[in-house]
């Protein structure tokens, strides 16, 4: 248990034996303009159906409680000053016990989260439209596992459908082989814009396509070898660019993988009488909601059925606590459909649509055919652009600079509240300055240069006097705090905003007061081992690496 927890426990437990009240009726606040803890308390005054100046006047003669310089009552409010000196002594044990492990929890011990993020689309390369899912949802299983949950991370690839009819069609009448042999993604999607194309003017292909499609699922050998090939292309360029992004998957199961299943949820709907059927098509009405189509007149099935074989496995095979989807804000409508049609047919769990926005681009980049922004384009040039951030010697450049690039891309993104859109520009995003991921490794690179002037750091018992290292303190207690308010709300952004405050803090500390030139200087140090670590397993949490030099 961290220092903020324990201190809102024993705040809880007193005030609970005092008032005879539960717990869980107890809010508190921290590090406020009011007082470092504070509990509103109008609703406890009235479900004891008591004045606030009659509870005021009970919680002044009987509250006792170590940790506080005085407590003082304020508008309804009942505000805890901390004794810094008590308080901190707190948060250095905490890091003496954990040290580089300082914010990992077990709560989540024994409970399984599934994530289901990424999940392009074979035949098209990555391109920036997938970036959103991909790194949410890598950050979210880090922040889970750092929790102590055991976390299946699934990719959920595109790998049926209509469209593939329609790829198929492309590549049997119109693929240039000296092309696919040269560069595979390329041509898919020249491929893959040239029949939208065609199918302006000659709107039958989608019926050749539809064809396609259907002896595709019933298995026609010819067309599953096709298949394979573009399965095997396409995934082993996506694999290129999630080793790029240091991203990995423990599953890659695609909707193919899903065909017999959803072939038997649609027998088993019909079954239960969950289903109605209409002109061959078969249904799941909903709760106020859209019904929910499962088989297509044509008696194929799709995407909706393939994710309901799909929840289905993962509930029979895993167990979880709860199942996370990584999708766009324009699914939202569907996801409630599907999470509805899940528990009509039984298969209930925590199902958590993580909805978010569009990425919106900014700045001159060179689009491809099929206006696609590749995903390995953006990367490698922020690459290059953050070479200019760097002063150190030409050896180490390349991998500092990979590590500022992809660090910069993912923090644009994931400092932002997940629901909105993301605007994105290479200016912003490596401003050496701002909110940025170049300012926060450039933190733990002074950080560190502070920390290697030393032999050894002392664990002492710290005496803070100044403004700059109590909020410095302050700041690194709340780490553990945030960590499960992101992981609650599925938010990593809270995380990236809280690492800029603590950079923030740092400097100002750094800047205002001698470290080691003082007396205070083994206490000192301390406060930028902490600042250190802290920095560390936030960007860890986020996806990024930190770097020894700028």
């Amino acid at each position: 248990m961290y220092a903020i927890e324990k201190i809102q426990k024993e705040i809880k437990e007193e005030l609970s034996k005092i008032l005879n009240i539960n717990e869980e009726e107890i809010m508190i606040n921290f590090f406020t303009n009011f007082g470092d803890f504070s509990v509103p308390l109008f609703k406890i005054s009235k479900s004891k159906n008591i004045s606030l100046n009659e509870l005021e006047k009970i919680l002044k003669e009987k509250i006792k409680i170590d940790f506080f310089d005085k407590i003082t009552f304020d508008n309804g409010y009942m505000n805890f000053y901390l004794n810094f000196d008590n308080f901190s002594n707190l948060v250095f044990e905490d890091f003496k016990r954990l040290k580089e492990k300082y914010g990992e929890m077990n709560i989540g011990k024994g409970k399984r989260i599934i994530i289901d993020y990424s999940s392009p689309n074979i035949g098209k390369p990555l391109g920036i439209s997938h970036l959103r899912s991909t790194i949410i949802g890598d950050s979210l299983y880090r922040i889970f596992k750092f929790l102590g949950y055991k976390v299946i991370r699934i990719n959920h690839l595109g790998d049926w459908g209509l469209q593939y009819g329609q790829l198929i069609y492309a590549y049997k009448h119109w693929l240039n082989k000296k092309n696919f042999e040269k560069n595979p993604v390329k041509e898919l999607l020249r491929l893959y814009v040239k029949f939208n194309k065609e199918l302006k003017q000659n709107p039958s292909l989608n019926e050749e396509a539809k064809k396609i499609f259907a002896r595709l699922e019933k298995g026609d050998k010819e067309l599953i070898k096709i298949w394979n090939v573009l399965r095997k292309i396409s995934l082993k360029e996506f694999k290129k660019i999630y080793k790029l992004l240091g991203i990995s998957f423990d599953y890659y199961f695609g909707e193919s993988f899903f065909v017999k299943e959803a072939k038997k949820i649609i027998e088993e709907a019909k079954n239960k009488g969950i289903a109605k059927e209409k002109d061959g098509m078969v249904f799941i009405e909903l709760n106020n909601l859209i019904p929910l189509i499962i088989q297509k007149s044509d008696e194929s099935t799709l995407y909706a059925t393939r994710d309901l074989a799909a929840a289905k496995y993962r509930l029979k095979r895993w167990k979880p606590e709860k199942i996370l989807y990584v999708v766009g804000n324009d699914q939202k409508l569907y996801f409630e459909q599907l999470f509805s049609a899940l528990k009509i047919l039984g298969y209930d769990c925590d199902y958590q649509h993580v909805n978010f926005g569009l990425i919106l681009f900014k700045g001159k980049l060179s689009t491809r055919k099929g206006k696609i922004i590749f995903l390995e384009e953006i990367i490698k040039k922020a690459i290059e652009k953050a070479k200019g951030l760097i002063k150190t010697d030409l050896k180490e450049k390349e991998k500092i600079a990979k590590k500022i690039g992809i660090g910069a891309i993912k923090f644009n993104d994931l400092s932002q509240n997940r629901e909105k859109d993301v605007e994105f520009s290479f200016e912003k995003i490596l401003n050496m300055f701002g909110r940025s991921c170049p300012y926060l490794q450039y933190t733990y690179v002074r950080a560190n240069s502070v920390l290697k002037k030393v032999k050894k750091i002392k664990y002492v018992k710290p005496e803070f006097k100044e403004k700059e290292e109590i909020e410095l303190i302050k700041r690194i207690s709340l780490f553990p705090e945030i960590i499960k308010e992101s992981a609650k709300n599925y938010q990593p952004y809270l995380i990236a905003n809280y690492l800029y405050d603590l950079s923030k803090d740092f400097h100002k500390f750094y800047e205002t007061l001698p470290i080691l030139k003082s007396k205070e200087k083994d206490s000192r140090l301390l406060l930028v081992k902490f600042t250190s670590i802290v920095i560390k397993n936030g960007l860890y949490l986020l996806g990024i690496d930190t770097v020894d030099r700028m």
